[in-house]
């Protein structure tokens, strides 16, 4: 994998523009999501319900228990897109 340094500015209102080529590459769209790790941070597109459907999988008949991460996910992602019905 090739290494590419990209550079954003932060404003003095705090806000941060993700360079256009970076945007493109990564397939940001108009949000993301950031995750804060020990690490560092993440910036994520953010998923579509098809992305949440897919990543959950289809249920077994044998197994309905969802993880506790797949409940977390489930529940955060049911109600942030009720709430926009």
């Amino acid at each position: 994998m090739t290494h590419t340094t990209y550079t954003a500015t932060i404003s003095s209102q705090g806000q941060v523009t993700i360079p256009a080529a970076l945007r493109r590459k990564l397939g940001f769209d108009k949000r993301v999501v950031f995750e804060l790790h020990e690490t560092g941070l993440m910036i994520l597109k953010e998923p579509t319900l098809d992305d949440i459907r897919a990543a959950l999988g289809k249920p077994s008949k044998t197994h309905n228990k969802l993880s506790s991460r797949e409940a977390y996910l489930s529940e955060v992602f049911t109600k942030k897109y009720l709430s926009k019905r």
